[in-house]
Order: C-alpha cells, then sequence, then structure tokens
C-alpha cells in the first residue's frame, strides 16, 4: 500500500511541474551613415557623429563605451551593459543577425530582461539637430509565446538591428 502511494506521488508530481522557460535578453542594435556611405560612428571619419550622440532610456542618458562585450550561445540571467560600440563582424558572429549587417561600427544597447512584458522607448539624439524614436514592445501571450513589436519613428521594422542614414 505505502509503495503504491509513493508510486502515484512520484508519478502525478512529475506530471504537474511548471514549465520553465529561459527567455533571451533583450538587445537593439543600429549603425548610422551619411549619404555617401561613410560611417557615422568611426572615430577615424573626421565628420563622425560618435561624441554627439546621446541614447536615452528611462530617462537616463548614455554616451557610447569601448568596452567589448562578450557573445552569448544561450539565454541566460540579462547583464545590462549600457551603450557600447562594436562592429558588423563582431555582431554577426555573437549575435546570429542577418548577412545584410555591413561591417561598420555599431552601437549596442542592453541587455534587458525578456522575461517580462515591456513597453520600452529609446531615444536617439545625433548632435546633429536630429532625433529618433524606437519603441519595443513586448506582451507574453502564454507557454513560449510572445508578440514582440519594434517600431522607429511610429514604422514598424523587424528585429533588433536597424540602419540610419543620416
Amino acid at each position: 500500500m505505502i509503495l503504491v502511494a509513493c508510486l502515484g506521488l512520484i508519478l502525478g508530481s512529475c506530471s504537474k511541474d511548471p514549465m520553465i522557460i529561459d527567455w533571451h535578453a533583450i538587445e537593439f542594435m543600429f549603425c548610422a551613415t551619411d549619404q555617401n556611405g561613410n560611417d557615422l560612428l568611426d572615430k577615424d571619419y573626421p565628420n563622425n557623429l560618435l561624441d554627439k550622440i546621446t541614447f536615452t532610456y528611462n530617462g537616463k542618458s548614455y554616451k557610447y563605451s569601448e568596452n567589448s562585450t562578450t557573445g552569448q550561445t544561450k539565454a541566460y540571467l540579462p547583464h545590462f551593459r549600457g551603450l557600447v560600440r562594436m562592429k558588423g563582424s563582431y555582431i554577426k558572429k555573437w549575435y546570429y543577425i542577418s548577412d545584410e549587417v555591413p561591417d561598420i561600427y555599431h552601437l549596442y544597447f542592453g541587455e534587458l530582461d525578456g522575461a517580462v512584458d515591456r513597453n520600452d522607448v529609446f531615444e536617439i539624439d545625433w548632435g546633429n539637430g536630429t532625433k529618433d524614436v524606437v519603441q519595443f514592445t513586448r506582451k507574453h501571450k502564454g507557454g513560449t509565446k510572445v508578440d514582440d513589436k519594434w517600431t522607429v519613428n511610429g514604422t514598424k521594422f523587424d528585429g533588433r538591428w536597424i540602419k540610419f542614414v543620416k
């Protein structure tokens, strides 16, 4: 009788375990060129905007840093890095983003917790009189389903990478 009760307890508890989901952190990456394709985030380009750019999130302003980041191979507890400059080849290798990513400098912002619903607004002040507003929303739909939406100045775009022409 005790054996049957133990077996029932073991089998019953296995079927009721909640699903554990390890959500990927939220990251946003962007590059900027002028009309002629010059990299506006390259220190060696004389008309770069790198030191002029201010990135604002949740009322806090960020300037870029040269700190390197380590690419990830799985989801894990988000590690906030702020606004970091990196090359497109690095992004393609470690972040598995489209082959369309040019091998020029990018600014990376993250990581934010992907396990919660979000409605985040990021403002990029380019320091040349122009600004862009990026919005990210995430709604968890239950289980492993989420509804993610990215917009730039109200226009939807796919993914977490965008190229600006300034």
